[in-house]
């Protein structure tokens, strides 16, 4: 466990809101974009893919925003 971490604010797993950009790669639970904090930490999950080509460049690219308050 790491230090000063504390579990009271664990949550359960939610699901992202992608923006208009993105879908889920297929509708299987292993894929579906998902989060959840731990202690101090935010583990991510999922699988998407682009609703078009993202050209390589290093303009950042908004997939989901986590809530302010997770």
């Amino acid at each position: 466990m790491i230090p000063n971490c504390k579990r009271d604010n664990d949550t359960a797993w939610i699901e992202a809101r992608l923006t208009n950009s993105f879908n889920v790669y297929n509708n299987t639970d292993s894929c579906i974009p998902t989060y959840r904090r731990i202690g101090r930490m935010i583990e991510l999950k999922g699988i998407i893919k682009p609703k078009k080509k993202i050209e390589g460049n290093t303009s950042p690219v908004e997939i989901f925003t986590l809530p302010e308050r997770i």
